[in-house]
């Protein structure tokens, strides 16, 4: 298990990572604008989790990104200690 265990955590870094590089903007008025535009062709009755998923990224939220990866490693660390406490 320890080798599937350092590689799902090796991905989340890895990909959290090039996630937040990737990001087409550098502070939240740009993503704001971003999304904004993109909220104007997505109909909400036919898409609402993607357009809540959207205005979720527009609220400030005074962070870093911080709590994010912390969800999804706790997330990964949860699942690991599962599979630990199992064998």
């Amino acid at each position: 298990m320890t080798h599937h265990a350092y590689h799902a955590v090796e991905s989340h870094i890895t990909g959290f990572t090039l996630w937040q590089v990737s990001m087409p903007f550098e502070t939240q008025e740009e993503l704001a604008d971003i999304a904004g535009s993109a909220l104007r062709d997505i109909p909400v009755d036919r898409y609402p989790y993607v357009v809540e998923h959207a205005r979720q990224h527009i609220a400030p939220s005074g962070g870093d990104g911080r709590s994010e990866f912390e969800f999804g490693l706790d997330l990964v660390l949860d699942g690991l200690q599962r599979l630990r406490e199992a064998e």
